[in-house]
C-alpha cells in the first residue's frame, strides 16, 4: 500500500496561539498512539509565530482516515473555528522519495 502524508497549515489570532500550541502539543500524543501514523510533525512558522505548519505521514489512507475520524481531532478542529485568522491550507500527498523515511 501507499503511504500517505499530509501538509496543513494555519495561522491563529495571536491571542490565541499559546492555547493552539497547547492543543497541538496534545494532538501528537494523540497521534503517538494511533496504529499507522509514522510521523506527526508540529511546526512554528519563523516569519510569523501565529502560524503553524503540520507534517504527517500515514502508512495508508486508512490510517489517516482512523486519525480523521477521531473524536481527538474532531475536538481540536472545533476549537479552531473561531480563532483562526485566515481559513487553513490542506493536501493529501503522495510521496515519492525521502531521506531518512522509509517509503
Amino acid at each position: 500500500m501507499d503511504k500517505i502524508a499530509v501538509i496543513a497549515s494555519f495561522t491563529t489570532k495571536p491571542e490565541a496561539t499559546a492555547d493552539v500550541e497547547a492543543a497541538l502539543l496534545e494532538l501528537v500524543g494523540v497521534a503517538a498512539s494511533e496504529d499507522g501514523t509514522e510521523q506527526y510533525v508540529v511546526h512554528r512558522d519563523q516569519s510569523n509565530p501565529a502560524t503553524f505548519w503540520l507534517y504527517e505521514l500515514y502508512t495508508d489512507m486508512g490510517a489517516l482516515g482512523a486519525h480523521s475520524g477521531s473524536p481527538q481531532l474532531a475536538a481540536f478542529m472545533a476549537t479552531l473555528g473561531d480563532v483562526l485568522a485566515a481559513p487553513p491550507v490542506l493536501a493529501v500527498l503522495s510521496p515519492i522519495a525521502a531521506a531518512g523515511v522509509d517509503l
